[in-house]
């Protein structure tokens, strides 16, 4: 196992795709952006490089190229650790101030000579050699050059990354009453999600109804309009079974006529082979199969296999289930199970999602779509 120390490490790697379940009742941007703050925090935890051609003490910082490739990268904590001391810069000439005289008869003797000896006939006296050679001194001490660097401390660079550097894509979507697997491309892997997404994956759900009423949205939570009876359903399961084989036959029967490929011919039989058939142009939600899982009056259960899910598409079909069987039904709790291949038993919770948790499973996903040469 590999430990990375320095965040730019982590950030390399986090390019590919990560499942997280969402919650009923919890909008998908509010998931969204609780994932990208659980990343950013854990970046900035990390350790950070500094490139040292960046650091006040470079005499050529006005001509250095940020794109090209530097030396080896001095870690921020090094940094720290020493105050942040750089390589010394030539300190700017000081000139010796003139010493504290007492009188002014001081100072003439001091520019002058003795005034004693002065010539009254040649008042024009020049100075010294040595005075007029006094040059320009610098700072004898090499350690009174030194200068702490505060330019890549990290109170002054702030956050090394920020939310809006994390770009999340969705492979599905969802909508705020319905729970499950929620799959995100991050950073580079937005073109296989946009190819991803543009092949339509097939999603299960897990569809929770009841019997006796029908509501305004299909949902439990809505107002109820209509209300009818249900126990002449009490022993006739197999109703609903025969119903559920007549809708899944229907939709078969438009995915071949929408893909315009005779089921007879050798074409079809490829095509066939190759899954379920997914129209090059699809209008409406396509169901492939809809199964009876659970039959406990006046509550039921089905699983829906489908493509290009709409939401409002599922709550009418259980509508029109109960309408068909002379009674009414509402769908109290839609969970999807399976995206494609990112089944529910391998997402990450809302309490789990961490930049470690996140890597692993980006990797793991990377092994599971290589052996299936996705």
């Amino acid at each position: 196992m590999t430990r990375l120390v320095y965040s730019s490490d982590a950030w390399k790697l986090l390019n590919g795709f990560v499942s997280v379940y969402k919650p009923a009742g919890m909008a998908p941007m509010s998931l969204t952006m609780m994932l990208k703050k659980c990343l950013v925090d854990d970046l900035n935890c990390m350790e950070r490089r500094v490139d040292p051609r960046f650091l006040s003490g470079n005499k050529r910082l006005q001509a250095l190229d940020p794109g090209s490739p530097g030396g080896p990268y001095i870690s921020q904590k090094t940094l720290v650790d020493n105050q942040l001391r750089v390589p010394p810069l030539p300190a700017p000439p000081v000139a010796k101030l003139p010493k504290p005289l007492d009188s002014q008869e001081q100072i003439w003797e001091e520019k002058y000579g003795s005034i004693k000896n002065f010539d009254i006939n040649n008042p024009v006296t020049a100075f010294d050699d040595e005075d007029q050679n006094e040059d320009l001194d610098f700072f004898d001490d090499e350690s009174s050059r030194e200068f702490i660097d505060y330019s890549s401390h990290p109170l002054v660079l702030g956050p090394g990354y920020d939310m809006n550097d994390i770009q999340l894509f969705h492979l599905n979507l969802l909508t705020t009453r319905a729970s499950g697997v929620l799959v995100f491309g991050i950073n580079k892997a937005k073109k296989r999600t946009f190819l991803m997404r543009k092949n339509r994956p097939v999603l299960t759900y897990e569809v929770e109804c009841e019997f006796g009423k029908h509501t305004r949205t299909g949902f439990s939570d809505s107002p109820v309009i209509a209300k009818a009876t249900w126990k002449h359903l009490r022993y006739r399961r197999w109703r609903l079974d025969q119903l559920c084989s007549t809708i899944e036959a229907s939709n078969q029967k438009q995915a071949w006529t929408v893909s315009k490929v005779d089921p007879q011919s050798q074409e079809g039989y490829e095509l066939a082979c190759k899954g379920p058939i997914k129209p090059a142009e699809l209008m409406n939600t396509i169901i492939y199969s809809i199964r009876c899982t659970e039959w406990d009056l006046p509550k039921f259960k089905v699983r829906v296999q489908c493509i290009g899910v709409d939401h409002k598409f599922i709550l009418d079909t259980i509508a029109e289930i109960g309408i068909r069987l002379r009674s009414h039904a509402h769908v109290t709790k839609l969970r999807c199970s399976q995206v494609g291949h990112f089944p529910a038993e391998d997402t990450l919770l809302p309490q789990e999602l961490s930049l470690q948790s996140v890597l692993t499973q980006i990797h793991r996903n990377r092994r599971m779509l290589l052996s299936k040469n996705l």
